[in-house]
């Protein structure tokens, strides 16, 4: 296994960058690449399809959270941020606790499927797919376990 991963290039990317395992981003369902968005402390540095978080933290802007509700429109605010561990196919989903989601029209948190707020994890994986219609479906599933194929 190598310490660095390439991440895939697409939309206005203009060059696929390499990610040191481990390092801190924040991930977000992009609704228009239909990818999970990769990002560090400054832009947007990559997408995959699967991302495997350790030491997750759940962030919700409250400012950009208060514009969305009011404007009924979708803008970047919430992200789960963790050390980025595995990426798209380099392993295998063999079980998890629970799926847990984020609607800014229901609350101002990441919830559970009781409506429990969730504001950490130990890890997480973040996962971009489609419902049948076609369109993006981002989810997240908490303390998953994981065989690694690299």
């Amino acid at each position: 296994m190598t310490d660095y991963y390439k991440l895939e290039r697409t939309g206005n990317l203009r060059h696929a960058r390499f990610i040191k395992r481990g390092e801190r981003v924040n991930t977000y369902g992009n609704l228009h690449t239909g990818k999970v968005s990769i990002r560090d402390a400054r832009s947007v540095i990559g997408h995959a399809d699967r991302v495997f978080l350790n030491d997750v933290y759940f962030k919700v802007g409250e400012r950009a959270r208060a514009r969305v509700v009011r404007e009924r429109r979708r803008y970047v605010h919430a992200f789960a941020n963790g050390e980025a561990l595995y990426f798209n196919n380099e392993f295998r989903l063999l079980n998890f606790e629970e799926e847990i989601r984020y609607s800014p029209f229901r609350a101002g948190h990441f919830t559970r499927p009781d409506g429990s707020a969730i504001w950490q994890t130990k890890t997480a994986l973040v996962v971009a797919d489609k419902k049948e219609d076609g369109s993006p479906y981002i989810y997240i599933l908490t303390n998953p376990v994981i065989q690694v194929l690299i």
